[in-house]
């Protein structure tokens, strides 16, 4: 039951997440608010760590996806290391890099544990994984709290 509300609250926080995406006034950055040149490619980085530290919890003894799947959260580290936030969102990305590398930690545990068959290992990492995912989320909620101050264009 845990791991389907875990499943559905990053759903619906990734929905939310996008949705602060829609508009732009061409002036964010001098209002406060993280430019769209930042925020859209860590709400994709976002998006996409979370749906790989999901596939890692659903992993089971002996899969040999995990793999590919820690590999790629290293890149997406990186990528997200790599973006240049405004100073007043330095904070908050480096919590969301900080969340991205323990999610790639944890990520790495399960792999191990999975290929050693060690079930309480595999749990430790599960654990591991949702908190970290959950970490991820409140960054990236709070950066689009910043975005939700701005006016809503017309449709």
């Amino acid at each position: 039951m845990g791991r389907v509300y875990l499943v559905v609250l990053l759903a619906l926080a990734g929905m939310l997440v996008l949705a602060g995406c829609s508009g732009d006034d061409g002036e964010e950055g001098s209002r406060g608010i993280p430019p769209r040149d930042y925020y859209d490619p860590l709400v994709d980085i976002g998006v996409r760590g979370s749906e790989l530290g999901r596939l890692l919890v659903a992993m089971e003894q002996g899969d040999s996806a995990g793999a590919s799947y820690v590999k790629e959260l290293g890149q997406l580290r990186q990528k997200a290391e790599d973006l240049k936030p405004p100073s007043a969102f330095k904070k908050d990305h480096e919590a969301f890099v900080e969340g991205l590398g323990r999610l790639a930690e944890a990520g790495e545990q399960a792999e191990n544990s999975s290929q050693a068959g060690d079930e309480a290992g595999l749990a430790s990492a599960r654990k591991a994984i949702n908190e970290s995912l959950s970490s991820i989320l409140d960054t990236m909620l709070a950066i689009r709290g910043s975005r939700s101050e701005s006016p809503t264009p017309a449709s």
